[in-house]
This record gives C-alpha cells, sequence and structure tokens, in this order.
C-alpha cells in the first residue's frame, strides 16, 4: 500500500489507513568540507529577518525577525511534506516533482526541506520553485551543502519571484494554530560543511537558545533540524551504517525531558524512515498517533545507497508528518510509490 494524503486530511477522524512498509535503506553522509579550526558562519543567530510576509492561497505567513505566525488555523491537523537531501541531478528533481504531486493531491500545509537544498544559488532556487509549485508555504532550510550567502540570495530571489518562500535559518519559530514550528539550521561539526567556512554550522550558544525558544511555546512545539540529537539503543535517528548513534550530544540534552515534543531530522541518512519515541528510544510504527515523536526523512535523492547492514537500498524517500491536538503520526513517502517515477 501507498500513502495517500487525500485519504488521511483530517486524519483525527479517519479510520483504517494504508501504511507503507519502513524501509531498512539507507542515504549518502554529507561531504567532507573544508573549514577548519570549527570556523563557519553561523547561521542560527537569531534576529534578522526583519519585517515581511508571504502569501500562498488563504493563508499568510507574517514575521517579525526571528517569529513568524500563519493564520488562519489549519483546522485538525498541521500537515507537514518534509524532504532532505534535493541536491543532486534530474532524477532528484524527478523525485521531488513526484513527491510534490502527492502532497499537492493531498492539499497538505506546508513543504519544507531539510538542507542539502542545493550547491548552488541556482539550483537552491530551482528547489524552491518546485516546492512552490504545491500551492502551499515553502520552508527552506541549509545543512551540509549550502554556501550560505548563496542560499540567503536563491531565498531572497524566490520571494521577489512572488514564492511564498520562508527562510528557517533566520524564521526560527512559526507559530500556526496550536502548533509551533521551531527550527535549528545547520551543522555542528564543519567537518561536513562542503562550502567549508562559507557553509551553515551552529555552536553551543545557539543550542541554549534553542532551548530558550522552545520554553517560550506554549502548547505543541515541533522541531524541524538538519542535525538529529544523540540517541542510544537499538534505535534512533542518527544511527550510522556502523551503528553507532553520530548526533548531537548537546542537542539531545536541550530536548531531554520536554514531553510531547516532535521532531524531523534531515541528516543522518543511513536512519532514513527511522521514527523513535523520544522519552524511551522504541522504535514507532507510521501510520499511528504518538504523543511524542522523532523521525528521521531520509534522503529524497535518486541514487541507490546502502542502508545499516547491507542488502536494501533507497532511490529516494522523504516523509509526511500530521500533528493533531496531543498527538502526531507520520507516513514514509518512497519515489515510485503509485506508478511515479
Amino acid at each position: 500500500d501507498v500513502y495517500d494524503v487525500r485519504a488521511v486530511r483530517a486524519w483525527v477522524a479517519c479510520g483504517v489507513l494504508a501504511a507503507l512498509a519502513m524501509p531498512a535503506c539507507a542515504c549518502r553522509v554529507p561531504s567532507k568540507g573544508r573549514a577548519e579550526g570549527g570556523k563557519y558562519r553561523r547561521c542560527a543567530t537569531p534576529g534578522r529577518s526583519g519585517q515581511g510576509s508571504v502569501t500562498a492561497g488563504k493563508v499568510t505567513c507574517s514575521w517579525d525577525d526571528d517569529r513568524a505566525a500563519c493564520a488562519p488555523d489549519p483546522g485538525d491537523s498541521l500537515d507537514l511534506c518534509v524532504l532532505a537531501g534535493a541536491a543532486a541531478g534530474d532524477a532528484t528533481a524527478a523525485n521531488v516533482d513526484a513527491f510534490v504531486r502527492t502532497c499537492k493531491a493531498g492539499g497538505v500545509d506546508m513543504m519544507v526541506a531539510l538542507g542539502d537544498t542545493g550547491s548552488s544559488e541556482q539550483e537552491i532556487r530551482a528547489l524552491a520553485g518546485r516546492l512552490a509549485s504545491a500551492g502551499v508555504m515553502v520552508g527552506l532550510l541549509p545543512g551540509s551543502s549550502e554556501h550560505y550567502r548563496e542560499f540567503l540570495d536563491a531565498v531572497d530571489a524566490a520571494r521577489a519571484d512572488g514564492e511564498p518562500v520562508i527562510d528557517l535559518s533566520r524564521v526560527r519559530t512559526i507559530a500556526w494554530g496550536s502548533v509551533t514550528l521551531v527550527t535549528l539550521p545547520g551543522l555542528r561539526d564543519p567537518y561536513y560543511l562542503a562550502s567549508g567556512s562559507e557553509g551553515c554550522g551552529y555552536g553551543d550558544g545557539d543550542v541554549e537558545h534553542l532551548g530558550t525558544l522552545l520554553d517560550g511555546i506554549d502548547g505543541q512545539a515541533v522541531l524541524l533540524s538538519v542535525e538529529p540529537p544523540r540517541g542510544d539503543g537499538q534505535w534512533g535517528v542518527d544511527r550510522s551504517r556502523a551503528g553507532t548513534h553520530v548526533g548531537d550530544p548537546a542537542l539531545a540534552q536541550a530536548l531531554a525531558g520536554r514531553d510531547g515534543l516532535f521532531g524531523v531530522f534531515g541528516h543522518v541518512y543511513e536512519s532514513a524512515g527511522v521514527a523513535v519515541d523520544p522519552r524511551t528510544g522504541a522504535s514507532l510504527a507510521q501510520g499511528v498517533g504518538h504523543p511524542g515523536l522523532w523521525v528521521n526523512t531520509g534522503s529524497i535523492e535518486a541514487a541507490p545507497w546502502e542502508g545499516e547492514g547491507g542488502g536494501l537500498f533507497s532511490t529516494g524517500q522523504a516523509v509526511v508528518l500530521q500533528i493533531a491536538p496531543g498527538a502526531a503520526r507520520y507516513f514514509v513517502w518512497q519515489a515510485g510509490a503509485q506508478g511515479e517515477p
């Protein structure tokens, strides 16, 4: 069976739903960067966005520096289509287009890209246009591949062309109905930044600021982050191909003890499609509401990559996250489902 957004738009009231099989697949580890000595752009610095707004259909999102709000209320659930790893050629672009078609047909509320949005301004601008074709809000977050200045220029160019694109590295919270989206841009380890000192990174102070943002939220919070928190045990959204946990321990500490927190993470790609309970680390099934949930979206890249343990491959996947009062659930989208390329 495959995920059909139309069948689950108001999922609180739905009955039996089809669910995808959880893939034991993998995607590439980010390429080695050139930054030395921990020097990179601190792109998680708050308060640099000024004032602005974008409109998609009947929804308008307005921001003042790092805080935004969207209206009207999304209703029964806030539905996010989330992808990562889109910076890789025509076949990957075809995967993105197929995912956008699925999300558009289902009437989701927002398209989100968690890192690897492109290795040039032109690639990032092209991805923004592809996602905007869904007719909904678009959020872009820089990760390992982006030159940060080119990322900013691409977002500005998209908005200048009338596309409803929000820079999630500068707008750090988005209040939308009973849900607040909170972002953490970039990677902690400069070793993985392809643009070296011009890449997007964060440090301890940025993690502390993230905790402050989360403390100020009244209601449900959803963390959108390229970097996953450090896990432990059999499962985790940060397990590498070697079976070790490689996420950020400082981020894990900042998130500890926050009941009802949901999170979507773009790396590590080997943990594609894995979802865990943030309190216990237990594996969580898709298509079922959970009071707390962390999920790794994996990569939408079309190239086949070996998963942990070998034998199974991904040729592109993404995640749909649906947040309703008191719970959230996820679905894994895979390239090729329903006859898509």
